[in-house]
């Protein structure tokens, strides 16, 4: 992966350079590659949750009466799971996020 880098910060005291911290994990703030990484997780995540839904590993809930059944939510910085409170449920969502 030569396109992605590790980034290293000083730290400023009193305006001399005092501390260079290099990051181990994670994107800068404002990286305009954020948005594609997330685009393309997501994705890969959605896919396997739908996966898993057809082979009836892990299976659907509706949080209402009248919603439609779902297994996840995905948002700009969490995503939620949904799914029955069973063994292969718990064991199948745990190998998706284990992938």
């Amino acid at each position: 992966m030569e396109c992605v880098s590790s980034v290293t910060y000083t730290f400023l005291i009193i305006g001399a350079p005092k501390r260079m911290v290099t990051t181990t994990r994670g994107l800068r703030q404002g990286d305009p590659l954020s948005s594609y990484l997330f685009i393309i997780c997501t994705e890969v995540l959605s896919s396997l949750c739908e996966k898993a839904k057809r082979n009836g590993k892990l299976k659907e809930v509706k949080v209402a009466k009248k919603s439609p059944f779902i297994n996840h939510i995905l948002f700009a910085d969490d995503t939620i799971f949904f799914c029955r409170m069973d063994e292969e449920s718990y064991k199948e969502l745990l190998s998706i996020l284990n992938r």
